[in-house]
């Protein structure tokens, strides 16, 4: 083969005979060595290290071998095409630079360029590729830098070292960690939105299938040719008071139809799961306790099952990967049935819902009112024993029930002690004067005497609270009246 340029040369002696096809065996002319010294010296003008040329690209282009140590900068999202390995010869080089688009880098026919069929040079990414004889390598540039990136992306091996910034709600697929090897690195910023990292088929990250960012977030993906470890910095809410932070969120009767609908305020919360992610409710929320829950405003919020007498949880949930926020009904107090790709979740208040109908209430903070107070009890002779009593207070959560506790009597000279305690208290003896919420004490006159008092009381997740009397007879009575609850909805 002539040695056209210097890349053909021979590093053996004995395997250089020509000179861009001109002999220089000891048999040839005298002349062609006049000849040679002149071909040696353009080849090594146009060709040898330490020479680069530029080339700008905004067009598809296949890349040749007079393309030797070239920059060619791509100012849109193009396809290199190179030509076959042989052709090019090993050491035959080019900087290939995404300046305005991503780059597809794509070898001859069957041959690959770092172990792949083609290579993507991402927008803003610096790649020196270089022929090996048979396939091509890359040396990459770590000067990656994603601005407003909104679709979706899988990380290559030539991504090593990079540095993305993600301000979408996107997903980063992860090639295989054995393709990848061991040590490929990424660092990834997410500005806003949620970024899903996900691993390859069964690989995990971190243990888990998949990894969320949160806006603030940051990761240093490492693989170890197995699997992949994210280190996780930046700004979230972990301290403990950021954890339990709920703004606004107000529940009501909705105006439009109050027996089955809720208003859910505008506001804020943290979210109760993991990630402890602030989710924001720009503007309220009409949902339907009678409907099946889909997303949007007037439609169904029951989470599972059918309605029901009971008591129902309100969720603000929310879609970290499309940043979706909306509310949900569940009896269950700790975790509702989430939709598809719904996973953060605040509960932030609880109704009840008796004789086929939302109990009607007021919120104002954290407590509840009853818009028609419940008497819950009305009863004589109650003796002097610790008893329970059942409040209308939301169920499966501990409340701070609000009532009204009452004892009436027709005895005279009588004493009556009467104790309202927590059920997780001790169960205490009342006593007249020191150990009591409420005291009576009737005259030497016969008539009827009462006293009673507004209370608050925590209760027990069954909306129980205890009950005892010092004294008990035939001719006194007890009531309450429930008013409301205090709820700290996540708070404590």
């Amino acid at each position: 083969m002539a040695k056209n340029q210097f890349l053909d040369w021979d590093t053996s002696a004995s395997g250089n005979t020509d000179v861009g096809g001109i002999g220089i065996l000891g048999t040839n002319a005298v002349s062609n060595f006049d000849d040679a010294l002149r071909t040696i010296m353009a080849q090594l003008k146009a060709g040898v290290d330490g020479k680069q040329t530029f080339s700008n690209k905004s067009a598809g282009y296949t890349a040749v071998a007079a393309d030797n140590n070239t920059v060619l900068r791509f100012t849109s999202s193009q396809t290199l095409a190179l030509t076959a390995a042989a052709t090019l010869g090993a050491n035959w080089k080019v900087t290939v630079i995404g300046d305005g688009g991503d780059v597809t880098i794509d070898p001859n026919g069957a041959e690959t360029i770092d172990g792949l069929a083609t290579l993507v040079v991402h927008n803003g990414q610096r790649v020196l590729v270089y022929c090996d004889g048979s396939n091509f390598r890359t040396v990459r540039s770590p000067s990656l830098f994603y601005v407003n990136q909104a679709v979706g992306l899988t990380a290559i091996g030539s991504d090593s070292g990079g540095l993305w910034r993600f301000s979408t709600s996107v997903t980063l697929a992860l090639t295989a960690a054995a393709t990848l090897g061991v040590n490929w690195n990424l660092t990834v910023f997410c500005d806003a939105g949620g970024l899903i990292i996900d691993p390859n088929s069964a690989e995990t990250i971190n243990g888990l299938s998949t990894l969320i960012l949160y806006p603030g977030q940051w990761a240093r993906i490492v693989c170890d040719g197995a699997n992949f470890f994210a280190n996780i910095g930046g700004s979230t809410f972990s301290t403990i008071a950021n954890r339990t932070h709920i703004s606004g969120l107000q529940l009501a009767n909705s105006a439009g139809d109050p027996t089955n609908d809720i208003d859910i305020g505008p506001g804020e919360a943290v979210s109760s799961d993991s990630s402890y992610y602030l989710m924001q409710l720009a503007g309220g929320i009409t949902k339907r306790l009678d409907a099946a829950w889909a997303v949007g405003t007037g439609n169904g919020g029951l989470d599972t099952g059918s309605i029901a007498n009971t008591d129902y949880h309100v969720y603000l949930i929310r879609r970290p990967d499309t940043g979706v926020v909306d509310g949900i009904f569940s009896a269950s107090a700790s975790l509702p049935a989430l939709p598809s790709g719904y996973t953060q979740y605040r509960r932030v208040g609880t109704i009840k819902r008796q004789s086929n109908a939302i109990v009607l209430f007021a919120q104002f903070l954290d407590t509840f009112y009853l818009q028609v107070p419940r008497q819950d009890l009305n009863q004589g002779n109650p003796g002097t024993s610790g008893v329970a009593r059942t409040l209308t207070v939301p169920s499966g959560i501990v409340v701070e029930a609000i009532y009204t506790v009452d004892i009436s009597s027709q005895t005279t000279t009588a004493l009556y002690a009467c104790l309202m305690t927590a059920t997780t208290q001790a169960d205490s003896a009342a006593a007249y004067g020191s150990v009591m919420t409420l005291g009576l004490q009737t005259g030497s006159a016969a008539g009827f005497y009462r006293a009673s008092v507004v209370n608050r009381t925590w209760t027990n997740t069954s909306g129980q609270v205890r009950q005892r009397f010092s004294a008990s007879d035939a001719n006194m009575a007890t009531t309450i009246v429930t008013h409301g609850w205090v709820d700290l909805r996540g708070k404590e």
